[in-house]
């Protein structure tokens, strides 16, 4: 079992949601989704929407990300109650880039804000969002602890969101019942903001020889 697969939603094309838009009826986990939160090691949380149960996938944190997991999340937490949700999953450590296609079993990815990749939803089979959550790191260094969610402007891929989330399930047409952000987010290849701090984390990775 792959602790790292985490599949999109299947809808065509998909829904980029934002906040004052409705959620939809959502959808059940699948399965593989179900093994690994069968054999999560961390949860937090009383799975309402005063306090949401945020649920680690398995592996769950890693031990160097432990010192992260408290921060992000109070942070998960915070924006399911925004979002009247009351479940959260979280599939991976918190991570600086994105898979943006397969080739065979092998992922490619490209340099991404750091974030989390996440699902809320309404119970514990019913979710309604997918997508990242992007995150700053004290002094912008992902060595340090985490502090807050990245804000749009901050976001080093042109074009970014933070957070940046889709529709998980089926969604009605769009109609003036159920209005569309019409947000064009990015496609690969990205393109990195000189300067910004994507910019700046991706250039010290370079002296450190890529680590």
């Amino acid at each position: 079992m792959s602790s790292r697969k985490f599949v999109r939603s299947t809808i065509k094309p998909a829904v980029f949601w934002a906040e004052g838009m409705k959620l939809g009826p959502g959808a059940k986990l699948e399965p593989y989704f179900w093994e690994r939160i069968e054999s999560s090691r961390r949860t937090t949380g009383d799975g309402t929407v005063h306090d949401p149960k945020v649920i680690w996938l398995f592996p769950g944190p890693s031990r160097n990300e432990l010192k992260n997991a408290p921060a992000i999340e109070a942070i998960i937490k915070q924006l399911a109650r925004e979002y009247g949700l009351s479940y959260a999953w979280l599939a991976s450590d918190a991570h600086s880039t994105s898979t943006t296609c397969r080739k065979g079993s092998t992922r490619i990815t490209l340099p991404d804000d750091f974030h989390v990749t996440v699902r809320f939803g309404s119970s514990a089979n019913r979710c309604h969002l997918h997508g990242h959550i992007y995150l700053v790191c004290e002094d912008n260094d992902l060595d340090k602890r985490v502090v807050r969610v990245m804000r749009d402007e901050e976001r080093g891929i042109k074009g970014g969101r933070s957070p940046q989330l889709w529709i998980w399930g089926n969604y009605p047409p769009e109609s003036r019942e159920w209005p569309r952000a019409h947000v064009t987010v990015p496609k690969a290849p990205y393109e990195i903001i000189p300067g910004s701090i994507l910019d700046i984390q991706e250039r010290k990775k370079e002296v450190r020889g890529g680590f």
